[in-house]
């Protein structure tokens, strides 16, 4: 019996040990898992800060750029404000008698039909004068552009319109009498079939 109980005891003894061991390598697992996990914890959150570092400043470049730009558009309203509520600048001194407006009569300076009319230009210099008169009326306001156009010759009236950008010459058709705005589109897109 005494060999019975040796035996018991030395199983026992036997399975303590075993526990122990497994408890043993067990709390040296848990003892390495962190610090690996730690190591690899502490680089992803060091990854993440620059990242974040990065989106940080890359947000604060977009902001400083919107913010320019911002600038920019509130100083191109600014201008475009000034320009179309500014007073115009002349041409050509006017005579203080002179009536002012749409309805205005023509100036008794500038002749009907000078003679520089009946004398044909050179096509260079005719172009020129095109191409001058074109751009003045591009700075133009629509509706002084459209009143203007309205009283030119058809044919010049026609190629101004068709030297044009696009988006000034709709805003001046915009500015015109619906029958105007016909006649000269028959005329530019050359139709026979128009009537004064």
């Amino acid at each position: 019996m005494k060999l019975r109980h040796r035996m018991l005891a030395l199983a026992m003894g036997v399975l303590l040990l075993g526990t122990l061991m497994v408890v043993a390598y067990d709390s040296q697992a848990e003892a390495q898992a962190p610090q690996g996990t730690s190591s690899e914890s502490d680089s992803l959150l060091l990854q993440l800060r620059q990242r974040q570092q990065s989106l940080d400043q890359r947000e604060a470049e977009l902001d400083e750029r919107r913010r320019a730009l911002d600038d920019r558009e509130e100083a191109l309203r600014a201008r475009e404000e000034a320009q179309e509520s500014g007073p115009q600048e002349p041409c050509a001194p006017r005579d203080p008698g002179a009536p002012t407006g749409p309805d205005e009569e023509p100036s008794p300076l500038i002749p009907e039909h000078s003679e520089q009319e009946a004398e044909p230009l050179d096509p260079e210099r005719r172009a020129e004068r095109l191409e001058r008169l074109v751009r003045s009326v591009q700075s133009m306001k629509p509706e002084a552009a459209a009143d203007l156009i309205v009283e030119l010759p058809s044919d010049l009236a026609v190629e101004v319109i068709d030297e044009l950008n696009p988006r000034n010459s709709g805003r001046i058709f915009d500015r015109m009498s619906p029958v105007d705005a016909a006649r000269l589109s028959a005329l530019l897109l050359g139709s026979q079939e128009v009537s004064p």
